[in-house]
């Protein structure tokens, strides 16, 4: 039964597509834990180069609640700022169009919630002005980090200002990137709504008895920001006085075949560093469940999904001692080191390969399940009743 009898459409900048089945996959766990407890509809906007009509719209159901992926034809002059001016144009006319074939399908909305800044915010912006519709904002982008290569220029900065401004209330994942945010809009409103995780699908289970300990690191596999290629060194250097161990990589992405390459010539391939490529998600959460520990070695991380689920999971977890992710381990579940130190996170790797210090399943999913669909979508309620 739904606790929150009100209509919200969702706009997500990043969201599963046919390019990318990856892309914005948090938004999908945030809208799987809101919909259990709240009427929601997604409606999602991407360019698409081979398009033969001006635009597509998908229609499904697939994950629960209803949901339109609407592609628009986009094809770049070559200019790159008259093609960021275009698609722009472009995909904000897609997005209001679109708007009125979700009104046919499910009615009109009596809430708006952005997800992830600055384009999918412009019909929120108008139903707000015009029709007073009012509206949320929930920020994952590390761009916000001043850490990060990411820059947002002025007049980007001043909009983002104003869609704060008038949000209800502006949520982010940790408090770093909240208070990141703040900086942009300081008297605005604002609130913590984490990550979320499946519990029905990441949860402990029994593990095999196995001769070596079972390592998972989970990523895009890139030096930038996932740090991959200081990982295989750090591991390097773990096998000079432990061996007793097996690091498997789940993922895929455009630097993997020069990741392969890196453990090649390190001696790691195939022998301490195993590459398990992209797995479907019910096998990623039985092959975290088996691990013995999870390893991140971010340049920055607003918070980490992964990580979340490695906890669920009843593991603990290594990780870099900064940005969102620091805010999440503690003595129960794990340790963080010192950023971009491949000495203390060699250290840390042999420490928890020799199990110096001992942790206890239960009590790291004890501590976890308020990243779970339930406590998440509960506290969707709690946002929107502000309203």
């Amino acid at each position: 039964m739904k606790s929150f009898k009100k209509k919200v459409l969702w706009l997500p900048k990043w969201y599963p597509n046919k390019f990318d089945l990856l892309d914005g996959v948090f938004t999908v766990d945030h809208a799987k834990s809101a919909a259990e407890y709240c009427d929601i509809f997604v409606l999602f906007v991407h360019s698409d180069s081979d398009l033969k009509e001006r635009r597509k719209e998908v229609y499904s159901e697939v994950n629960g609640y209803p949901e339109l992926t609407v592609y628009f034809r986009h094809r770049n002059v070559g200019v790159k700022a008259i093609d960021k001016l275009l698609i722009g144009i472009k995909y904000i006319r897609t997005q209001f169009k679109a708007y009125k074939s979700v009104k046919k399908i499910w009615g009109q909305p009596d809430i708006t919630h952005v997800h992830t800044l600055l384009r999918s915010s412009i019909l929120s912006l108008w139903l707000k002005w015009v029709k007073g519709t009012p509206f949320f904002v929930t920020e994952h982008w590390s761009g916000f980090d001043p850490s990060t290569k990411y820059k947002i220029g002025k007049i980007k900065r001043a909009v983002i200002r104003i869609v704060l401004n008038n949000a209800v209330c502006s949520t982010a994942v940790s408090n770093y990137l909240l208070k990141q945010i703040k900086s942009y809009a300081p008297n605005a409103r604002y609130s913590i709504i984490s990550n979320a995780v499946n519990e029905k699908v990441f949860y402990p289970r029994e593990r095999t008895q196995r001769k070596k300990k079972k390592i998972i690191h989970i990523s895009t596999l890139d030096d930038y920001p996932k740090n991959f290629g200081n990982i295989l060194r750090s591991i390097a250097e773990v096998v000079k006085v432990e061996t007793n161990f097996e690091l498997h990589v789940i993922g895929k992405g455009e630097e993997r075949g020069k990741q392969e390459q890196l453990a090649t010539e390190l001696g790691l391939h195939n022998s301490s560093v195993f590459f398990r490529g992209y797995l479907e998600k019910e096998i990623v959460a039985k092959e975290i469940a088996e691990s013995d520990f999870m390893i991140l070695f971010s340049s920055h991380e607003t918070q980490s999904c992964v990580v979340l689920e490695a906890l669920m999971c009843g593991i603990p977890v290594i990780v870099p001692d900064l940005g969102g992710v620091q805010e999440i381990v503690n003595e129960i579940n794990g340790a963080a080191v010192t950023p971009s130190s491949n000495t203390d996170f060699s250290e840390a790797i042999i420490s928890f390969i020799r199990e110096d210090q001992k942790f206890n399943s239960k009590a790291i999913l004890s501590d976890a399940l308020k990243y779970g669909y339930e406590s998440i979508g509960k506290q969707f309620v709690e946002l929107y009743s502000k309203v």
